[in-house]
């Protein structure tokens, strides 16, 4: 699939030859795994086709501070994008022609996405500040430095080089505390003055964004928080604070990254930013169009969850759910224990 897009965008294929392409895989999965569901009958069959993911990533185009946007181009994408759609309905809808009566299917998507319209650097800002010291051939000397990030689509995480835990670690347990507070210092100061579309612009897409969730049954108070905060911004011209959430290890807040191999300070990039690892300026185009990760409460990053069969009651079910929490959820529903490595809890909605 790669290949496939990488051919398109260089001239070598047409679009609509790239289509044909993508549309001849979608149908094989969907006739293979079918085929398998019918001659083998399997307990659990899972089966992946990455149209939505590839096509949003490449031509999300929404927000007008992305680079080279265009109400023309947007329209174009657009379509791109909703045949990715209409190619996935169509595999959904031959799966539920193919259930038995006490079949089962689930449809989970693994993330959600928002338009990315700037990349972020969190090594350059450690760097600028001198909390991170690069080699001559551009690696991180870990013997001069105090602080590192690692970076991931919208969010980072920057670890403390603490002596006697880290490889060559430097920062002694006295002084973890004054580094952990320079760090969320460093990120919490950083404005970007930068003017990236007109006001009308970015009002007409927030509003837009706004009612598009009110009708797709996404919008909630936090969302209309955040439309009306970013109307504010925009009409008194505020510099946009681009690490919308830095959070060290010991806050209330921390709970939402407990793995033991979180950072000493995470961060949560604002809407329309993207973390990578470039260490050459604060701000830069970002990498892709579209990305995800980030604050959970942000409508466009839910992932999707549908569940259909036999015992599943008709309803929404409107608290706050973990993609880890499928894998119990099915075990429970095939009757199988689940192994003690299993995290997550059971759906108590699907499986009363």
């Amino acid at each position: 699939m790669d290949e496939d897009l990488d051919a398109f965008k260089k001239g070598w294929i047409t679009r609509t030859e790239y289509e044909d392409i993508s549309t001849r895989f979608a149908r094989w999965v969907q006739n293979v795994s079918l085929f398998i569901k019918d001659r083998y009958k399997p307990d659990l069959l899972m089966f992946y086709e990455p149209q939505i993911d590839h096509e949003e990533h490449a031509y999300l185009l929404t927000d007008p501070r992305q680079p080279s946007y265009s109400d023309k181009k947007a329209k174009t994408y657009a379509a791109r994008i909703r045949w990715a759609y209409q190619l996935a309905d169509h595999t959904v809808g031959k799966t539920l022609q193919s259930l038995g009566e006490n079949d089962k299917l689930f449809v989970v998507s693994d993330h959600g996405m928002e338009p990315m319209h700037t990349g972020l650097s969190p090594n350059y800002e450690l760097k600028k500040h001198g909390l991170l010291v690069l080699k001559k051939n551009g690696e991180i000397d870990l013997n001069r430095t105090k602080s590192y990030a690692v970076a991931s689509g919208t969010m980072a995480h920057v670890y403390i080089n603490l002596k006697g835990s880290k490889k060559g670690g430097i920062v002694s347990k006295q002084d973890y505390g004054n580094v952990q507070q320079e760090v969320a210092k460093i990120f919490s100061s950083v404005r970007d003055p930068r003017i990236l579309a007109s006001k009308s612009k970015l009002a007409g897409f927030y509003l837009s964004d706004w009612w598009q969730g009110i009708t797709n049954g996404h919008s909630s108070w936090s969302t209309t928080k955040e439309t009306v905060s970013s109307l504010y911004d925009t009409v008194k011209n505020d510099p946009a604070r681009p690490y919308e959430s830095v959070i060290k290890a010991q806050s209330k807040k921390s709970e939402w990254f407990h793995h033991p191999h979180a950072g000493d300070v995470t961060l949560v990039a604002a809407r329309g930013y993207m973390m990578d690892s470039d260490i050459s300026s604060s701000f830069h185009a970002p990498s892709e169009l579209r990305n995800h990760g980030g604050n959970p409460e942000r409508s466009d990053l839910r992932p999707v969850l549908l569940a259909y069969g036999k015992d599943i009651p008709h309803k929404k079910v409107s608290r706050r759910l973990s993609l880890i929490d499928i894998a119990p959820t099915l075990y429970r529903m095939m009757n199988v224990p689940a192994p003690f490595f299993v995290d997550g809890k059971e759906i108590k909605e699907l499986v009363p």
